[in-house]
C-alpha cells in the first residue's frame, strides 16, 4: 500500500468512528428543554443567512466568488479561504440563536502541515446582535485542511452549546487524532478541548474511542465527558473522565491515570514514555495554586490565605491537593492575581461537593487591607465569576454564576464585596429558596 493511500485509509477509519459517536451525542438521551435545527446551506433560508453572516464578519469584499469562500489570514499572515459548513438555529425557550461555523484551508499547504483555520459565531436570531464570535481559530488537521463536518452539541442544561470536529495528523508511525471542541468564552469563541485525546501513533490501529456526555450532572456549568476505549470486538479496555475547568475554560483529566492514558495498549516497540507522577504532582501549596514557575505568595501571605480558606496542602500516595477540617478528600484550588484600577485582587477557585455543595466549586476574592494583609471579603459557592461594566468606588462589580438559573451581582462598598442583587437567567430562575 502506498504511503498516501495508507494515510488516507487510516484517517478514514478515525473519521467514521468519531463521527458516529458525535452523532450519538447530538441525538441521544439528552433531555434538553431547547430545540436545535440544522439549516441546509444549499437552499433557503440557510444559504442566504450564512452568506450574509460571512459578509458581515469577514467583509463582503473578501468574498471569492470563483471558490465560494471568504479570504482571511491567521496571526502569522498565512492566507486561507473559509466556507460556511454548518448553520444551526437553536431555540432555548427564551431566546433564538444562530450558530455559524466556517472552515478554512491554507493555500499552498504541504501535506504535513496541520495548521488549518476555522471561524465560529453565535448571533441573536431576532436582533442579529453578535453574542460571541471569533473569525480566526487554529484547527489541527492534516494538510492544513479545515473540517468538512461539524456537530453542534449541548454541553449544559441551559443551552451552552459547543461545536465538535475531528482533526488528524498521520505519518509513518500512525495517526494522531484530535477531537476538538469550540464554544463561547465571553464575547469570543475558544477551543475548549484541553486535555481531551483520541488515537496516538503508538496505539493499536483497531482501537475505538467513544466519548459520552454526562448529562446527569445538571449541577455543573458544563457537563463532564467520559471516554471509553474498546478493541475491535467491542471489549472495553480503559475508561477515562474529564471535567470542565472554569479557570482554564477547557476540559481536563480528573486524575493521573487519565493523563497517562493507563490501560490503552500500544505497540510493544513504541511504549508510552513513563511518567514521574511525583514530578508532575505539585509539591507545595504555591505550586498547587499557581502552577510550577508561576507567581507565588510569600510565606506570611500564604499562611493567612490558607487560614481563611480553612485549607492545608497535602501530598498523598494517590493524590495531592487541599483538605479542610470537615473535607479530608483532596480537592484542587487555583489562584490568579488580577488588577482592577488601583486594587490588586487574588482570585481563588476550586473545591468539590464537600466544600461547595451541589455547585461543586467555590470562588474567593482576596483584597489587601490598609495593613497590607490579604483578606477574603467574598467566598461563596459559584461555578464562574467575572467582572462586569458596572462599578463603584473605581472597582468593577462581579457577577457570579452557579447551579441553576440565578446569577448574583456583588459590589465593592469600600471595605468588601457585598451582595447587590440576583439576576434570573431564565424566567423565575431566582424564585427557589436558597438563592443568594
Amino acid at each position: 500500500m502506498e504511503k498516501k493511500t495508507k494515510k488516507r485509509w487510516l484517517i478514514g477509519v478515525g473519521v467514521v468512528l468519531l463521527l458516529l459517536v458525535a452523532a450519538v451525542w447530538g441525538l441521544a438521551s439528552l433531555d434538553r428543554p431547547f430545540k436545535v435545527e440544522r439549516l441546509a446551506l444549499d437552499g433557503e433560508p440557510g444559504q442566504q443567512l450564512a452568506a450574509d453572516l460571512m459578509d458581515r464578519f469577514y467583509g463582503a469584499k473578501q468574498h471569492d466568488e470563483d471558490n465560494h469562500c471568504w479570504r482571511s489570514r491567521n496571526k502569522e499572515g498565512d492566507s486561507f479561504c473559509l466556507q460556511p459548513v454548518a448553520l444551526d438555529r437553536v431555540d432555548t425557550g427564551d431566546q433564538k440563536r444562530l450558530y455559524l461555523f466556517a472552515s478554512g484551508s491554507k493555500r499552498g499547504a504541504d501535506e504535513e502541515e496541520i495548521g488549518a483555520l476555522v471561524g465560529a459565531f453565535v448571533v441573536n436570531a431576532d436582533t442579529q446582535e453578535l453574542i460571541a464570535g471569533s473569525k480566526a481559530i487554529p484547527f489541527a488537521n492534516d494538510g492544513a485542511q479545515g473540517p468538512e463536518h461539524v456537530q453542534l452539541l449541548p454541553l449544559s442544561a441551559n443551552g451552552y452549546m459547543a461545536w465538535f470536529a475531528n482533526g488528524y495528523q498521520s505519518g509513518e508511525e500512525g495517526v494522531m487524532a484530535y477531537p476538538q471542541f469550540f464554544a463561547p468564552k465571553g464575547k469570543k469563541v475558544a477551543n475548549i478541548s484541553g486535555e481531551l485525546f483520541a488515537q496516538y501513533p503508538q496505539d493499536q490501529e483497531d482501537l475505538q474511542f467513544e466519548y459520552e456526555i454526562d448529562a446527569s450532572r445538571a449541577d455543573v456549568k458544563v457537563y463532564p465527558l467520559q471516554v471509553s476505549v474498546k478493541d475491535s470486538k467491542g471489549k472495553e479496555l480503559a475508561a477515562f473522565s474529564f471535567r470542565f475547568d472554569q479557570h482554564q475554560w477547557a476540559y481536563v483529566c480528573v486524575d493521573n491515570a487519565c493523563r497517562r492514558r493507563t490501560g490503552i495498549p500500544g505497540k510493544a516497540e513504541q511504549p508510552l514514555p513513563p511518567v514521574n507522577e511525583k514530578q508532575d504532582r505539585p509539591t507545595n501549596a504555591n505550586e498547587a495554586l499557581f502552577g510550577s514557575g508561576g507567581r507565588s505568595l510569600s510565606e506570611a501571605d500564604l499562611k493567612e490565605v490558607m487560614s481563611q480558606l480553612d485549607a492545608r496542602f497535602v501530598s498523598r500516595d494517590d493524590n495531592a491537593g487541599f483538605v479542610g477540617k470537615s473535607c479530608d478528600t483532596p480537592y484542587s484550588l487555583s489562584g490568579e492575581f488580577k488588577r482592577d484600577g488601583e486594587q490588586e485582587q487574588l482570585w481563588v477557585s476550586g473545591g468539590d461537593t464537600c466544600t461547595s455543595g451541589a455547585t461543586g466549586n467555590s470562588i474567593w476574592v482576596f483584597v489587601r487591607d490598609e495593613g497590607g494583609h490579604l483578606r477574603a471579603n467574598l467566598g461563596v459557592p459559584a461555578a464562574e465569576a467575572r467582572t462586569i461594566s458596572e462599578q463603584s468606588a473605581g472597582v468593577h462589580d462581579l457577577r457570579l454564576s452557579g447551579a441553576g438559573y440565578c446569577d448574583s451581582q456583588w459590589r465593592w462598598n469600600g471595605k468588601e464585596f457585598a451582595h447587590l442583587k440576583n439576576i434570573a437567567t431564565q424566567p423565575s430562575g431566582c424564585d427557589k429558596a436558597g438563592a443568594p
